[in-house]
């Protein structure tokens, strides 16, 4: 949410949806034959072994309230 002076807020940042026994993505890694601790082991070798990412990351401008969309 952005208020009508630019401060943004949010109610939660949540970096790894689905990763609960139960949720989705576990269940579509459990069809190819991956276990719940199989998909976190995957996650903490990537994040323990890849090169560290040496690009700059774009900066997020806030700038009030968006235009609005045209109807579909």
């Amino acid at each position: 949410m952005v208020t009508s002076a630019g401060a943004a807020y949010a109610l939660e940042i949540n970096p790894t949806p689905g990763m609960s026994r139960e949720a989705n993505f576990i269940t579509g890694a459990g069809l190819v034959g991956l276990s719940h601790t199989d998909v976190v082991r995957a996650y903490l070798h990537e994040a323990l072994t890849r090169p560290a990412y040496d690009a700059p990351l774009p900066v997020p401008v806030f700038t009030g309230t968006p235009e609005p969309r045209d109807a579909a």
